[in-house]
């Protein structure tokens, strides 16, 4: 069980290692939302204005000198940068990457993906949270920016289903090769940036 004192970086895709920030030198937060319009992707900047540590969440390659630049005007050191799943206990929010979207989920067809893996990841390690927990996905194509625990466990069409039916519902989406899958997955895999494709490429479905 995750120590509720501490802020939990849990790596996507079902593996359980985490790394802890110490609430030593994470005592407040201040959440900076920075979007890259040819991935849809959203990254989140995470500092505290008492220590100046950050971390980067969900960073897209191309951004790299936006985010740095951001950083330095911010005074802020950053001390971890990485495309994962990060629960703040003390923030009661979520950071859910491409696992969990609003009302939908991530990919299960490459990248090494597998439909059981993903969703015992996000039942047990995000849909566990209390449900009043805040959520912000890496992704969103309806200019929706934040959902909760609780509407997701409510209105989200694959993950209300039973384990069964949810690896059929992802292995019947008969989804098409992303464009840039060939450059993008060997930068994922070693949790680096995230670079999805040409513009307006979906990553939901």
């Amino acid at each position: 069980m995750m120590a509720r004192n501490r802020t939990s970086i849990i790596f996507r895709q079902g593996t359980h290692a985490a790394v802890n920030i110490d609430k030593n030198v994470w005592t407040t937060r201040r959440k900076t939302e920075l979007f890259d319009l040819e991935s849809f992707t959203y990254t989140y900047l995470l500092g505290c204005p008492k220590t100046r540590v950050a971390v980067l969440i969900d960073p897209v390659d191309t951004q790299a000198e936006r985010d740095i630049r951001i950083t330095k005007e911010m005074d802020l050191k950053l001390i971890y940068a990485s495309c994962v799943t990060y629960v703040d206990h003390a923030g009661r929010m979520a950071f859910t990457g491409d696992a969990l979207l609003i009302r939908a989920c991530g990919r299960t067809d490459f990248q090494e993906g597998n439909p059981e893996t993903l969703y015992e990841s996000v039942r047990n390690q995000i849909l566990s949270l209390p449900e009043d927990y805040m959520l912000y996905p890496a992704h969103d194509y309806h200019g929706v920016t934040t959902t909760t625990v609780g509407e997701e466990l409510k209105y989200n069409p694959r993950l209300t289903k039973s384990k069964k039916e949810f690896v059929e519902i992802m292995e019947q989406l008969g989804l098409t090769r992303p464009a840039k899958m060939d450059e993008a997955v060997p930068i994922n895999v070693m949790c680096g940036p995230s670079q999805l494709g040409e513009s307006h490429q979906r990553m939901d479905k």
